[in-house]
């Protein structure tokens, strides 16, 4: 691994990251496989991958190929470095319809891995699950609050119910764990109600957190529903979020 501390403050100087954009932009092959997800370098107008500017300009001065794990799986170390140095990092303007696309095919695939996906959106971590060990028949994504997990918590999910064609977006609820938190919402349907009401049979899961919206995935989903749906839902739960975490903390003082 390297020494973060010497690259930030010694190696690395704002020509060799300059050097390293030039790179770029003359080997335009370089980008394929190392193009950001969720932030970008801005230099004169053009976006380029932050750890690939870096690793480019760890190269121009003899050193090896950097990955996020060179910087302990942290971008904002790497982003860091490149601020200290006088330059622009961006968040993308992310389309999330785009990255459910991703998800729908790769759910299909019998491929687990779940590298090239946000890791973060809208202040919220996302967690993706294709299954452990084999494909799972229900695949999902989720976007947890502070404090909130998949095992023990509410959080806005979906939910691909393969053998129906159906990608579900929810106010999801823990299985594992019944979380202390419950969603305030104004008439409530489950899953399971869902299934019911549209003579799909029993889910095999889940079937207790609350429907949303569903989306026929024999069709092309359309990006204005899919990012306009996924907007509201993260809005009522972050509003609901943050009053839970204010009226826990106003507990925790009053009962110092």
């Amino acid at each position: 691994m390297i020494d973060i501390n010497k690259i930030g403050t010694m190696d690395l100087t704002r020509e060799s990251i300059e050097n390293a954009i030039k790179r770029i932009d003359e080997l335009p092959d370089l980008r394929k496989g190392r193009e950001s997800i969720e932030y970008d370098l801005v230099y004169e107008g053009k976006n380029y991958p932050p750890i690939l500017v870096l690793s480019e300009a760890n190269k121009i001065l003899g050193g090896k190929d950097l990955l996020l794990s060179d910087f302990q799986n942290s971008t904002q170390k790497a982003f860091t470095i490149l601020m200290d140095l006088g330059f622009v990092i961006e968040q993308k303007v992310i389309d999330i319809s785009e990255q459910i696309d991703k998800f729908l095919k790769q759910s299909l695939s019998g491929d687990l891995k779940t590298n090239g996906y946000l890791r973060s959106y809208q202040d919220l971590k996302v967690k993706i699950s294709f299954g452990q060990g084999n494909q799972a028949r229900i695949t999902w994504i989720a976007f947890l609050g502070k404090g909130q997990t998949v095992q023990n918590g509410i959080y806005p999910v979906y939910l691909f119910y393969k053998n129906r064609n159906r990608l579900i977006l929810s106010y999801g609820i823990s299985e594992t764990k019944a979380p202390s938190l419950n969603w305030e919402i104004a008439d409530p349907k489950s899953i399971k109600e869902y299934f019911e009401d549209n003579k799909l049979g029993i889910p095999e899961r889940y079937g207790n957190s609350y429907f949303f919206n569903s989306y026929d995935t024999t069709k092309p989903l359309d990006p204005d529903e899919v990012n306009h749906d996924l907007q509201k839902i993260i809005d009522v739960y972050k509003k609901f979020h943050l009053t839970a975490q204010s009226q826990s903390l106003k507990i925790m003082i009053n009962s110092i």
